[in-house]
């Protein structure tokens, strides 16, 4: 290899090592990004399963007090009320369901914004299966970047052992070239000094 192409691949290995720095940095902060959007989806799924113990409890409360029937009874009351007092003989599902959701908080004390059903046997709001689906999406997305961040991080480590090499072949051009310099001194040495003899001889 000639002196010139070890200086063109050393500039060049150089480079592809800062270029794989400055990918790793991307890399690292994209894995941030990611690892704070899980934190925050995390704290949602949390306080979304604190709603829906809330809702258990409420739940159960009613169940004690029984079995819902206090509640359906003062449901109906109310609605029997309004429609009294009201031109029409009969309030519509969506009023009657007004009326129910209201008298369901003032009966458990719950503060739970969630809609239940007749009967108890709400489901839980898909909500939470959404935010687990993107949850789980962005534990994905992170993986995916922890494995680029090792794959560029390999990538840096070859480069390293690459740009070493280089640096150890210029080394040994430098010695051989002092050493031939070094030889070629000597032989005009010792030829100055065999044409000294010469001439003292004469």
């Amino acid at each position: 290899m000639s002196k010139n192409n070890s200086k063109e691949e050393l500039v060049k290995a150089k480079e592809q090592y800062n270029q794989a720095l400055k990918d790793k940095e991307v890399m690292t902060k994209m894995l941030a990004q990611a690892k704070a959007k899980l934190s925050g989806l995390a704290n949602a799924l949390e306080k979304e399963k604190k709603r829906k113990e809330c809702a258990e409890t409420c739940t159960s409360k009613i169940t004690q007090e029984g079995g819902g029937q206090v509640v359906m009874y003062h449901a109906a009351e109310k609605i029997a009320e309004k429609e009294c007092g009201s031109e029409r003989a009969f309030l519509t599902p969506e009023e009657e369901d007004i009326v129910f959701q209201s008298t369901y908080k003032q009966s458990t004390g719950c503060k739970t914004d969630k809609l239940l059903g007749h009967g108890y046997m709400a489901k839980f709001p898909t909500r939470s299966q959404l935010m687990t689906a993107k949850l789980e999406e962005q534990a994905r997305a992170s993986a995916a970047a922890q494995q680029k961040n090792i794959e560029v991080q390999g990538e840096v480590e070859k480069l390293k052992e690459k740009l070493a090499n280089l640096e150890a072949e210029r080394y040994m051009i430098i010695e051989e070239s002092k050493r031939q310099i070094q030889q070629e001194e000597e032989k005009k040495r010792q030829a100055f000094k065999e044409a000294l003899r010469e001439e003292l001889r004469q």
